[in-house]
């Protein structure tokens, strides 16, 4: 089971429909895909249980089958086990008890396409709640790590695809450590490409953090997480002040050298997958998709993001980005 997070600390740049739009195609090819919404708006479960039934809600998910209650849960058992370090540095895994519960909360949206709904119904147990809570203990790091364990060892799932929200909490750096691969999809102009590199630059600040960490240790780091999150490639979606849905080759290629300068290797920037990668007058930017995603109203091409993103309907383009990235991962 491999797992990508999907984030950009600019928010509108097209994360949550990205993250859904490439879930379902990865879906329609055999590939048993998991969806975890980290973002206090709740996004993404809406657009999952309106694929379920346009007239359902989030509100009619019990308390105990929703992310909200499994991040409460795992939070309590982390901070009531002293011992939970030692295990890990004994094992590299935790025995929670937890999996019968974690995998309950599964929702099938369609075909091969799964979910676990956040809420925001519940006061004091919202998702930014449940991220101040993890606050006050550094074990709770490996909290999604311990989750994600739990839903692996029922090899039901491919895939988990998490969405995060444009902000950074001990969640989030959760989700940057138990992560195989992260993408990062964005408005490329000169202050959201700056934003780009902020948000390469915290994950790998993230292992450096807790490797230091007094209380957790390179040692422990490096046997839970042996192997850090790598970038898959940054792709472009475009908002609807650009004219003509026209791409912006100099920006583009100001933001593969600044990718470049920190010396971050990424899936897409190897030589075998070259005709993916965007190329302007022979300059070849090996970090940045050539598909992108035109603004949704512009459709007069066709082209465009699907109107009616909760019903599944996907674009020309999405196809063509979703089929790029199966192509590396899968």
């Amino acid at each position: 089971m491999k797992t990508i997070v999907w984030g950009n600390y600019k928010g509108g740049v097209g994360k949550t429909t990205s993250t859904f739009q490439v879930a379902l195609y990865f879906a329609s090819k055999g590939q048993r895909v998991l969806l975890l919404d980290l973002d206090p708006q709740c996004s993404l479960s809406h657009i999952c249980c309106q694929t379920i039934d346009p007239h359902e809600s989030l509100e009619s998910f019990k308390a105990d089958k929703t992310f909200n209650y499994l991040l409460d849960i795992y939070t309590r058992l982390i901070k009531k086990n002293n011992d939970v370090d030692l295990k890990l540095l004994r094992s590299k895994t935790y025995n929670t008890g937890l999996v019968d519960v974690t995998n309950g909360a599964v929702r099938e949206a369609r075909d091969n396409l799964y979910f676990i709904p956040s809420s925001i119904s519940y006061p004091g147990c919202r998702i930014n709640d449940m991220a101040r809570k993890m606050e006050s203990s550094s074990d709770c790091i490996f909290l999604l790590k311990m989750l994600l364990d739990d839903l692996a060892s029922t090899e039901r799932f491919d895939f988990v695809f998490i969405d995060c929200p444009p902000t950074n909490n001990k969640l989030i750096e959760s989700a940057f450590l138990s992560s195989d691969y992260y993408i990062v999809p964005t408005i490329i102009d000169e202050i959201s490409a700056n934003g780009v590199c902020d948000y390469i630059s915290e994950i790998e600040k993230t292992y450096h953090k807790y490797d230091t960490n007094e209380e957790v240790g390179s040692i422990l780091i490096n046997k839970v997480f042996p192997q850090k999150t790598q970038l898959i490639g940054i792709f472009e979606t475009l908002y609807k002040s650009r004219p003509y849905n026209k791409r912006n080759p100099e920006q583009i290629l100001a933001l593969n050298e600044n990718i470049e300068s920190m010396r971050i290797e990424t899936r897409l920037s190897d030589v075998e997958y070259s005709s993916l990668q965007y190329t302007y007058k022979d300059v070849r930017a090996k970090h940045i998709f050539n598909a992108y995603i035109p603004h949704k109203d512009d459709r007069s091409t066709g082209e465009s993001m699907p109107e009616l993103t909760s019903h599944g309907q996907m674009s020309v383009k999405y196809l063509e980005l979703a089929g790029d990235i199966f192509s590396i991962i899968v």
